[in-house]
């Protein structure tokens, strides 16, 4: 039998448009907030921005077939991606107007497996060093029973209209 998922996303050219004139935070709490739309990947993935403070980001996600690696499994490439999601908003929260990042190194580690069936997981990230050109972060991926199911950290390359 054969499955289908309708996914739909709105035009992101607000939110790209938006980006150059807030502030890392102020964007990302008009996504949190809904005010700016949600980044077609987060749509397509089923990731949810749940919290953005300064330095910290928590993302929440459905987990289902959708992110199948054909052996019942969640593929590891999805939770690294969310990972990286989250971690890149910790980072993103510290920058001021106009500036952006990129992760140049994530590394992740599969500490449990994550069945199809999991239901919802959380990543939650920390920006742990954040210097005038690069910035440092870590995540956790946990179930709802706070089990920890995958760690990541990141090296990101800021490109900053102001500095430290």
């Amino acid at each position: 039998m054969e499955r289908q998922r309708l996914v739909s996303w709105p035009d992101p050219s607000a939110n790209i448009a938006a980006v150059t004139r807030l502030g890392g935070l102020g964007y990302l709490q008009a996504i949190h907030s809904g005010r700016l739309p949600r980044p077609p990947l987060n749509e397509v993935l089923d990731f949810t921005l749940a919290e953005i403070t300064e330095g910290h980001a928590v993302f929440t996600a459905q987990v289902g077939e959708h992110l199948s690696n054909g052996l019942g499994g969640v593929h590891g490439g999805a939770l690294a991606t969310l990972c990286d999601g989250a971690i890149g908003c910790a980072v993103h929260s510290t920058l001021p107007e106009g500036s952006g990042y990129a992760t140049v190194e994530l590394t992740t580690r599969f500490l449990r497996p994550v069945d199809c069936a999991h239901g919802e997981i959380r990543c939650t990230a920390t920006v742990t060093h954040r210097g005038r050109r690069m910035a440092v972060a870590r995540a956790d991926v946990q179930d709802t029973n706070g089990k920890l199911l995958a760690e990541a950290s990141a090296t990101c390359l800021l490109s900053t209209t102001g500095s430290d």
